[in-house]
């Protein structure tokens, strides 16, 4: 006998243990028992065994694994099985591999924002963590990622993000930080009458140390602007209420207002004596001016007594304590009534003084002091005195002219029309009216014998002339020469009635007193020329017209006698024209007197001379009416 542990019936001699194992997997059997058989086909234990079909075991993969292949070989039915030989065979397998892919998702709105990444050989059972796969996406920030454990293929693992477009930076508010949005509130300032540093920002919401929607915020030191008032303005409070790191915010945010008031300052006016610089009343001060205002120092002043306004500064008020001037002059003079003590509101410096008065002899009526303000408020300025006034002559006198400063005035219009720079007394100058002296005629008796003497004509004095504006006494006229004798009982003689001569009335020019017009001799003067050229022109054809009347008396055209005469009252009319106009001019004006420009005969002098320029168009339209006829005529012949 031999020992047959396997109870098959063959003693283990003559038998090889085939032995089975697996690599992360299992076999059907572990072991099996191969008989071995010589050439003979008899039990050796030398001999040669075969594996039966039995004797293969199946292989079993562990989960997630497959079956590679057997080491050191395959067993398979048939395979020959000796002591010395391989009694061991290996059923390999290998784990499982498979590919997934990376989703990157909105957590908000569900949606794809990236193209999914894919991910391949990856072993069965592996964790695939999506935090691995995160990445940066332009206005998103990650929030979190799944963690799969890949037990098949084509499994999905979720990159989850949210926007995220601003940030905390309060110099670039829209600079993303890397933090969602949905955990962030906006902060945001605004200034009155102001500026602050930057005009908002966003603080991160936080609940146990976790970004959360429901969470709370603060302000950082940085995130917290500094105010800048505009110019004229300062600094008053933060509304609602002042920002604070201390301050928290939920997620509706917060807005924060800083206000500036307005400068108020204080100004002084005085008022000034703008010819020596000296302060005449007392300053006004001007409290609660805000910053800007201008201040016009016109709207300030004040009456002062002896003095007139003349100007004021304008000041823009940017400061405290400003000083604005108001300009006076001294005015004590040009009033009503009394000009010379009573002030008219009127610089005294811009006027000029005229008095009137009378020399010897005489008197001035009405405004006897005036003052005439200068044009322009220049203190150099030439006026024109008014000189409304009269010179009444005492009796016996009359008024002889005006002087004043060695300069003479024929009468009112001439000191009128010219121009003074300083104050001036004009003196009326009044001079004696001449009374002729008569001398009685002595009748003497002749005595019966004496022959009859006839005595010499009475000599009749001559006044002398006057010379303006110097008095002249006037001379008494000499005694007649004497008579023959006279007896002492001649007969009382016949009283003479005193006869005063009187200058014969004058007729005075027609024209303004005291001028003549410049315009009026102009128009006599074209109206003379224009009838000159007129009577020229006619007379170069006179022999024509001699011969047009002859022609015409003798063929009875009635025509050319029409011509004839229309030539002739042509010639007298524009001829007795030229002649009135000069009559005209010489009765109405006097050259010896100061030139005007046009006086109230201007219109007459200008009538005659577009009646001569009428008749020197008529006297050219007939002329050419004429030719044409004469040459129409001359064509028929």
């Amino acid at each position: 006998y031999g020992l047959d542990e396997n109870k098959d019936v063959v003693p283990d001699d003559y038998q090889a243990i085939v032995t089975y194992k697996a690599v992360n997997g299992i076999v059907g059997f572990d072991k099996v028992y191969v008989t071995l058989f010589n050439n003979e086909g008899e039990w050796a234990k030398d001999g040669v065994g075969q594996l039966t079909k039995e004797q293969i075991p199946t292989t079993t993969p562990n989960k997630g694994y497959h079956f590679v292949n057997w080491t050191p070989a395959t067993p398979v039915e048939g395979t020959k099985i000796t002591r010395n030989g391989t009694t061991t065979f290996t059923a390999n397998h290998a784990i499982n591999t498979y590919s997934a892919t990376v989703n990157y998702i909105d957590e908000d709105s569900g949606k794809e924002i990236a193209p999914a990444t894919h991910v391949a050989d990856i072993e069965h059972d592996k964790e695939l963590d999506g935090n691995t796969y995160a990445k940066a996406i332009d206005g998103y920030a990650f929030t979190q990622a799944e963690k799969v454990t890949i037990t098949q293929d084509n499994m999905a693992v979720n990159v989850y993000y949210s926007v995220d477009v601003v940030g905390t930076d309060p110099n670039n508010p829209d600079q993303p930080d890397g933090i969602p949005d949905k955990y962030q509130a906006e902060v945001t300032f605004a200034a009155v009458n102001g500026a602050v540093s930057f005009n908002r920002t966003y603080v991160t919401l936080y609940m146990d140390n976790v970004y959360s929607v429901k969470g709370i915020g603060f302000l950082s030191n940085q995130q917290i602007p500094t105010t800048t008032p505009n110019e004229g303005y300062h600094f008053v409070n933060w509304s609602p209420m002042e920002p604070a790191i201390d301050r928290s915010i939920t997620k509706q945010g917060a807005a924060f207002t800083a206000n500036h008031a307005i400068n108020t300052y204080s100004a002084t006016v005085r008022f000034i004596d703008e010819d020596n610089g000296t302060e005449i009343a007392p300053a006004e001060t001007i409290n609660g001016i805000e910053h800007g205002f201008i201040l016009n120092g016109a709207a300030h002043r004040i009456a002062i007594t002896g003095y007139a306004f003349t100007t004021a500064d304008t000041a823009i008020i940017e400061r405290d304590h400003a000083i604005v001037n108001v300009y006076y002059s001294v005015d004590t003079k040009g009033g009503e009534g009394n000009p010379d003590n009573t002030s008219d509101g009127i610089p005294d410096k811009y006027q000029v003084r005229f008095a009137y008065t009378a020399a010897e002899n005489g008197s001035v009526n009405g405004t006897v002091i005036e003052y005439v303000t200068r044009p322009g408020h220049v203190t150099t300025a030439p006026v024109r005195p008014q000189a409304l006034v009269d010179a009444l002559a005492d009796d016996g006198y009359s008024f002889v002219n005006w002087t004043a400063d060695g300069n003479v005035y024929l009468n009112t219009d001439a000191i009128r029309n010219t121009y003074f720079t300083g104050d001036t007394v004009f003196t009326a100058g009044f001079a004696a009216v001449p009374v002729p002296v008569v001398p009685i005629p002595v009748v003497p008796t002749p005595p019966a014998v004496s022959p009859t003497v006839t005595p010499p004509a009475p000599v009749l004095p001559v006044a002398p002339l006057v010379t303006p504006p110097a008095v002249v006494p006037v001379v008494p006229a000499p005694a007649p020469a004497p008579g023959p004798t006279v007896e002492e009982n001649e007969p009382e003689r016949p009283k003479v009635e005193e006869t005063e001569e009187v200058d014969e009335n004058v007729t005075a020019k027609a024209g303004s007193e005291g001028s003549w017009a410049l315009i009026n001799l102009l128009c006599s003067g074209g109206t003379v020329l224009l009838g000159l050229v007129l009577l020229l022109s006619k007379l170069k054809k006179e022999e024509d017209e001699e011969e047009d009347k002859t022609a015409a008396m003798r063929n009875g055209n009635n025509k050319q006698s029409e011509r004839y005469k229309r030539r002739k009252w042509l010639r007298a009319v524009s001829t007795v024209t030229a002649v009135v106009s000069v009559i005209v001019f010489f009765l109405t004006e006097d050259m010896s007197l100061a030139m005007v420009l046009i006086d109230k005969w201007t219109l007459l002098m200008a009538a005659f001379l577009i009646i001569q320029i009428i008749f020197v168009l008529f006297g050219r339209k007939w002329k050419e009416l004429d030719e044409k006829a004469e040459n129409t005529e001359a064509a028929h012949s």
